[in-house]
């Protein structure tokens, strides 16, 4: 080959090389924007699975069913939902400026209007006047019209005679009541390991129980009510109660050795642990002695022995705890059980469990009013019917009128009422477009920038109060599911797009990679010619 051709070749083959090498680099180029393509989708993927939004609860009137509906301005304040669905009002509310965003026909009616019921009438509401002190008259003429003013046929001396009577009647059956209730009251508490524990009061004398089992027995018709082992019981706790006696232990002093008892068991100990010291006698309550005696009749007084030693330079000592048993069982106690198990046929651990159910029946016992209805041949209805209508006639005869405006639709009329009112209350209000008011993402972006809260109306107080996802149940912060899915399919098409090219961009630089290999091959021989054309040629001259 000529020296010129092999030039023209050379010069030929080293442009295409550098052809092959932009063209690799170019693909290499797009390479790295499918990189950051495949980044840019993965992120718009990832926003969606940490984004969140508002949802607010929806009830349907006719079917009951709850569901969870998108936040939106319009969804939370309950805006232009359906008629028949209800559920919780949040308005939200601007941080700068305090006022709440709102439709802009909620907010173009507010400033039309003068008040909240003008503001509710202009979205058809309507108002009537209404007596809100009717019931009272209607009260009174249905009282009437049942016949509840008389009381078999009787003229109003006999019917108020009558009354007088039952009155009596049932008073004398709320006293023994009440008192069963007390007496109760003082029995001692059973745990479940079957202790009894004492019921403590201020009541030093030790009467408190015994006072009332004794009126209990001493009612007027306790003797006809109640059968021979009933009574039995009562007497039973009380014969036992009052025959109980203990006095603290006395202090010792032999000399060197002091014994002294500075506080008393848990059954005996009240507000000061000397209280038993002081009074120097009888140191049980009847509570006291009434669990005991139910626990097994034990007591132990607790105190120090102090022993001294006179070696000369000192009077070292030693002190020892010491106690004191007693069982409150002595010989007429136990003769007192004796005879009342026989009367009651129960052991004495039955004893307390026994007193509980006796009271509780006289605490339920009408039998002075059972009595009176009877002798009188009249039923408790028609007692309480009359007693009603006496209630309606004084309720009646001090009826004014007073006349208020009221909506007819009452859920429409308080909705636009607290609207109006919570509006005021905020100083004003700002546009939601209708654009924004539908928006479902809006609210929960502008409550994660601190730009708004959610606050609810606080009809007690009559102002707008600061609400959250964790305050209110019928609020809640969720993630998209609809946006997550979309964004992950969109993540997934992408990523097939990417891939597929990337592939082919990588048969394409083999391909490119090939054909530089081999042009360089033959440029590398072409210059080897060429270098020997030359070699040659000016050989001849040398």
């Amino acid at each position: 080959m000529g020296l010129s051709a092999s030039q023209a070749r050379l010069l030929s083959l080293t442009t295409r090389q550098h052809t092959v090498e932009y063209n690799a680099q170019r693909i290499q180029h797009n390479k790295m924007r499918l990189s950051n393509d495949s980044d840019k989708a993965y992120h718009v993927y990832l926003d969606a699975l940490n984004g969140t939004t508002i949802k607010t609860l929806q009830t349907n009137g006719d079917s009951g069913r709850s569901i969870w509906i998108d936040g939106s301005i319009n969804n939370l304040m309950r805006y232009g939902t359906a008629e028949n669905t209800s559920g919780s009002v949040f308005y939200v509310q601007d941080m700068t400026t305090g006022k709440l965003y709102v439709p802009t026909e909620i907010g173009n009616k507010y400033d039309s209007a003068s008040n909240a019921r003008a503001f509710a009438e202009a979205f058809g509401v309507e108002y009537v006047d209404v007596d809100i002190n009717e019931s009272a008259k209607t009260n009174y003429e249905n009282a009437l019209a049942n016949g509840w003013d008389t009381i078999l046929g009787s003229d109003k001396e006999t019917i108020d005679a009558l009354i007088d009577g039952y009155n009596q009647a049932v008073a004398k059956d709320t006293v023994i009541r009440n008192t069963a209730a007390l007496a109760k009251s003082f029995i001692p508490t059973k745990d479940k390991n079957k202790i009894y524990e004492p019921v403590y009061t201020n009541n030093y004398a030790g009467s408190s129980y015994v006072i009332n089992a004794e009126a209990v027995m001493g009612s007027a018709y306790y003797n006809s009510a109640y059968n021979a082992t009933e009574r039995a019981l009562v007497k039973a706790s009380i014969d036992i109660i009052n025959g109980i006696s203990l006095k603290f232990p006395e202090d010792s002093d032999s000399g060197s050795t002091k014994t002294e008892y500075f506080n008393t068991s848990v059954y005996a100990t009240k507000d000061s642990t000397n209280y038993a010291k002081e009074n120097d006698g009888n140191v049980l309550t009847a509570n006291d002695k009434f669990a005991m005696m139910l626990s097994g009749g034990n007591i132990t007084w607790e105190g120090v022995q102090k022993i001294s030693y006179n070696m000369g330079f000192a009077s070292p000592s030693i002190e020892n705890d010491v106690s004191y048993n007693y069982n409150i069982y002595d010989s007429s106690i136990t003769s007192l059980i004796s005879s009342y198990s026989s009367q009651i046929g129960k052991s004495l651990e039955c004893l307390g469990d026994a007193l509980i159910e006796m009271y509780d029946k006289v605490m339920n016992d009408t039998k002075n009013e059972d009595e009176f209805l009877a002798a009188n041949g009249i039923s408790r209805a028609k007692i309480k019917n009359y007693k009603e209508y006496l209630n309606c006639k004084a309720e009646y005869e001090a009826y004014t009128p007073v006349y208020e405006a009221e909506p007819t639709d009452k859920v429409k009329g308080k909705y636009y009422e607290e609207v109006y009112n919570a509006i005021s209350a905020a100083g004003g209000w700002l546009d939601a477009n209708d654009e924004r008011a539908k928006n479902t993402t809006w609210v929960s972006n502008m409550i994660k920038n601190a730009q708004v809260i959610l606050t609810t109306w606080d009809y007690e107080n009559e102002m707008l109060s600061k609400t959250s996802t964790e305050l209110n149940t019928n609020i809640r912060e969720i993630s998209d599911q609809a946006r997550i899915d979309k964004a992950s399919q969109e993540y997934e098409a992408e990523l097939a797009r990417i891939n597929d090219k990337d592939t082919k961009y990588d048969t394409m630089l083999s391909k490119l990679e090939s054909e530089r290999s081999a042009l360089t091959t033959e440029i590398e021989s072409l210059e080897d010619i060429m270098k020997n054309n030359i070699d040659k040629t000016f050989k001849l001259y040398t």
